[in-house]
């Protein structure tokens, strides 16, 4: 019995330092940086910014013109056998935007740009605000369960 006691001592003395390296408080910048860090929201916003800037890009590009080709009347019968009395018509377009519509695109995916960054900025102010009113609630918790002991 003594030598189990005698282990379970030692453990708890090997233990300790290393606990209290981990208990170690940390800065009010090393915990802000953490939790920003370790946000998944903040990285959502973030991914969100990229997307509305490739969405910025692709509103800016004119639209590609189109080639297109069609086969009709092939495979048929006797001397048109095959592609021999086939009809192939090819053609080309290119779309033209009027009345603004490009610039409205423009318009609307910048705006969505615009957006996103603010979901970011918001989304970063959210850890920096609860990391920095965690001691106000500990300490908050900490006095009712005084005043609820008493």
């Amino acid at each position: 019995m003594l030598a189990a006691l005698g282990v379970a001592s030692s453990a708890i003395v090997i233990a300790s330092p290393a606990h209290a390296q981990a208990a170690a408080p940390l800065t009010l910048q090393e915990a802000l940086n953490r939790a920003i860090e370790s946000d998944p929201g903040l990285r959502a916003a973030e991914a969100g910014v990229d997307a509305a800037l490739g969405g910025v890009r692709q509103a800016r590009v004119r639209p590609n013109p189109e080639l297109g080709a069609e086969v009709e009347n092939f495979n048929g019968r006797g001397d048109l056998r095959g592609f021999q009395g086939a009809e192939t018509t090819f053609s080309l377009s290119q779309q033209v935007e009027l009345g603004g519509q490009r610039r409205a695109r423009i318009r609307l995916a910048d705006r969505e740009l615009h957006g996103a960054e603010l979901d970011r900025v918001l989304r970063g102010l959210r850890p920096s605000r609860d990391v920095q009113i965690a001691p106000i609630r500990r300490a908050r918790r900490a006095a009712r369960a005084g005043r609820d002991r008493a």
